[in-house]
């Protein structure tokens, strides 16, 4: 078997970039949630202590909510795949589906030899 064609391949990897490497929430989302185990992992999770961290980590999950829609909105995704054009082969340029690659204006000289 051959090998899939490129322009096949980038548009895996650019669609991998945004399901992978693309950030899903705020870099402060992390610390936030490690800091609520922390606590309950010291307090026990029913601890009057903890309920600070539980507010503060449910006001981290609003805003990834947010950032999550904000990024859909802007639809990179959807713009970066647009500008991905595939290429033309010589077949599709046959018959009645070849298009002029250069514009000659008609001259008073066309068909004289």
């Amino acid at each position: 078997m051959a090998p899939p064609p490129k322009y096949v391949i980038t548009r895996k990897l650019v669609k991998r970039f945004f399901q992978n490497y693309l950030p899903r929430e705020p870099i402060y989302a992390q610390e936030e949630k490690s800091k609520l185990t922390e606590c309950w992992g010291k307090y026990g999770i029913d601890s009057a202590k903890c309920k600070d961290y539980e507010v503060l980590y449910d006001h981290v999950l609003d805003q990834t909510e947010k950032y999550r829609n904000k990024l859909e909105a802007m639809g990179f995704k959807q713009t970066v795949m647009k500008t991905l054009t595939r290429p033309v082969y010589k077949h599709e340029l046959k018959g009645r589906y070849r298009k002029q690659t250069k514009f000659t204006p008609p001259s008073v000289f066309d068909g004289v030899r």
